[in-house]
């Protein structure tokens, strides 16, 4: 029914059908596929407008909940929650998603997740660096980027330590 209304034009329809097939199966990649589906629908419509992309959002949160590790869906959320200035959210994905992955990729994420939360507070931001350093203690930019927010923060002592252990 849902692709049905899809080739109709009905994209709006076709997304909330597809969402709800999503939240009723019980296969991770089949329910991952149709979320997916459904938040592309929802902002390929002629008037897209904030709902849609606020359930837009939480279809690709959904994507993320049962593949962590989906790039693209990440990105294209990030894309969603950017403009809509909703960067508590976007912190609190991207705080999910660091907890998943490889060393390095987890690393990686937290020093995405400190560059987002320098914006509005530098001792969050340090705490994630500070996390990123404990997975990697030999990831110079983590120790880097670290010791340059000590700093601004006004804690000499501590960025030189972090500074001395590159």
């Amino acid at each position: 029914l849902g692709r049905l209304r899809e080739a109709t034009g009905e994209t709006r329809s076709a997304a909330e059908l597809f969402a709800r097939l999503a939240r009723l199966t019980k296969a991770g990649t089949r329910a991952a596929d149709a979320f997916r589906r459904a938040a592309r629908l929802y902002v390929a419509g002629d008037a897209v407008d904030e709902e849609d992309d606020a359930l837009a959002a939480r279809c690709l949160e959904e994507v993320l909940a049962l593949e962590p590790e989906a790039e693209a869906d990440f990105q294209a959320l990030e894309a969603i929650l950017r403009a809509r200035a909703d960067t508590d959210r976007l912190a609190q994905v991207m705080r999910r998603r660091a907890a998943t992955g490889t060393v390095a990729q987890r690393r990686d994420r937290l020093l995405a997740l400190a560059g987002l939360l320098r914006e509005r507070d530098a001792n969050d931001a340090a705490a994630a660096l500070a996390e990123a350093v404990e997975l990697d203690p030999t990831s110079v930019r983590a120790l880097a980027r670290l010791a340059e927010v000590q700093a601004e923060l006004g804690r000499p002592i501590e960025a030189v330590a972090s500074l001395q252990r590159v």
